[in-house]
């Protein structure tokens, strides 16, 4: 969580990125981005390379200066040393022209999401920023690139897809691509959120895309960090979603996907995993 804190900090890098940044765990990290970029920021370290895929000014004039009072050996800016453009999404990943200095090269990336463009350049800069055999490995970079897979982003087994998504800005980008995609309708999304994340923001975010929603409670999910079911499905029959409410998990499962044609399964860690389970698909396999 974070970066200051994270126990990852543990690690001396050869090189260390922030890629773009929305609002999460605020409790800990702060209330506005710059506070948040702050945080984050606490990863780069003295002779490794600093990578910043946050374009934002706010947030940019923090991760830039902090990397410098890191001493970091190189610092690498999307907009000024890398960027990417002509972001293509289908249902194969996604596409775009990534420019690096003098470099200019089209590639292709089986994950889904024009934000994965940008993340896949982030970590080509930072091969770059590592030098020696890093450095040489990103003259490859298609080749891995269409071998690259997340479990649980964007995470699709027909007719199932399933996202971890758990903030506002990871929903709206779940919602994108649906949007982009030609998904057989309709879209019935399985949701669970954790108490303490921004559920409203997240429903909204996924409303113009979603036929239908199931809410639900995930099994694993801590019982002092669940949502409160009856004030979601309350709110989101007052904002007049299509909404139906199923306190067991295995039987809003089943609602769902007799309802879908196209099922999300999202809103936290938990909600995906529980679902995996119990529909027995393997997160390591594609």
């Amino acid at each position: 969580m974070g970066g200051r804190l994270d126990a990852t900090n543990l690690v001396q890098p050869l090189a260390a990125a922030v890629t773009q940044i929305g609002f999460d765990h605020m409790e800990y990290l702060g209330h506005t981005l710059p506070e948040i970029a702050g945080e984050k920021a606490g990863i780069f370290k003295p002779g490794a390379a600093a990578i910043i895929g946050e374009a934002r000014a706010e947030t940019l004039i923090v991760l830039a200066g902090q990397a410098k009072r890191a001493g970091a050996s190189v610092i690498l800016q999307v907009g000024r040393d890398f960027d990417v453009s002509h972001v293509a999404v289908s249902a194969t990943g996604t596409s775009f022209l990534h420019e690096f200095g003098a470099t200019r090269e089209h590639l292709h990336t089986a994950l889904t999401g024009s934000f994965q463009a940008n993340n896949g350049a982030v970590a080509l800069a930072m091969l770059r920023g590592a030098g020696g055999v890093w450095a040489k490995a990103a003259e490859h970079a298609n080749r891995y690139l269409a071998d690259a897979f997340i479990a649980g982003r964007f995470h699709r087994v027909a007719p199932y897809i399933f996202d971890v998504a758990h903030n506002p800005d990871g929903a709206a980008t779940v919602a994108a691509n649906i949007q982009r995609l030609d998904l057989e309708a309709p879209i019935v999304a399985l949701v669970s959120v954790l108490g303490d994340k921004d559920w409203r923001g997240m429903l909204s975010a996924l409303a113009p895309v979603v036929d239908q929603f199931v809410l639900t409670n995930a099994p694993t999910a801590p019982a002092s960090r669940a949502w409160n079911l009856d004030d979601a499905f309350a709110w989101a029959i007052g904002h007049k979603l299509d909404v139906k409410m199923e306190r067991n998990f295995e039987l809003a499962l089943a609602q769902a996907s007799v309802a879908g044609a196209t099922v999300l399964i999202t809103g936290s860690f938990h909600t995906v995993g529980d679902a995996m389970e119990r529909l027995q698909v393997d997160p390591l396999v594609r």
